[in-house]
């Protein structure tokens, strides 16, 4: 999978609140579908943004200074704090959380093989947690994958196009 960039990430999370923005990285980051270094880029953005309180600031700065370990239970406090139920592991009734993350893991996606497209996937679909909106997409690829007996580049061209065509329905709905 490719590394997201800071454009990559803010486009998934435009228009969204700072704190949604990142609690959305922060599950992504505990899920293993964004690395602490994409989310501090992300958070070092955020710090030199305009339109930061003071308060939302402070706390930014301060996660830049800490360990991974030191981050992660920062962010769980503070959500907690702020009346977001915490919860370890993804869990399927937080569809939007879910497609966000979805989105920002499709960008991380790498074309180039059939065999990795469809591993890629899978391996996106078991760490958010077999989401029910994402079982379609996961069983067309499968499909694609295994029994589609047409050339190599044909395959490879029809799970690029269902994961696309998926990308575009979410993209519409957050909108």
């Amino acid at each position: 999978m490719h590394e997201l960039n800071l454009k990559n990430i803010i486009s998934v999370v435009k228009g969204k609140k700072i704190i949604e923005s990142l609690r959305i990285l922060f599950v992504g980051y505990n899920a293993d579908l964004i690395s602490m270094k994409e989310m501090m880029k992300y958070i070092e953005f955020l710090v030199a943004c305009e339109n930061v309180d003071s308060e939302e600031e402070a706390f930014l700065v301060n996660i830049l200074w800490l360990s991974d370990e030191e981050v992660s239970v920062s962010f769980k406090n503070m959500f907690l704090e702020r009346g977001y139920a915490w919860h370890s592991e993804i869990e399927n009734n937080d569809k939007d959380i879910l497609e966000n993350l979805f989105l920002l893991s499709i960008q991380k996606l790498d074309y180039t093989s059939s065999d990795r497209i469809f591993e890629e996937v899978e391996d996106i679909f078991y760490k958010m947690g077999c989401p029910d909106f994402l079982r379609n997409l996961f069983q067309d690829i499968s499909n694609i994958y295994y029994y589609d007996n047409k050339y190599r580049n044909l395959k490879k061209d029809k799970m690029r196009e269902k994961i696309q065509t998926v990308e575009k329905l979410i993209g519409s709905i957050n909108e």
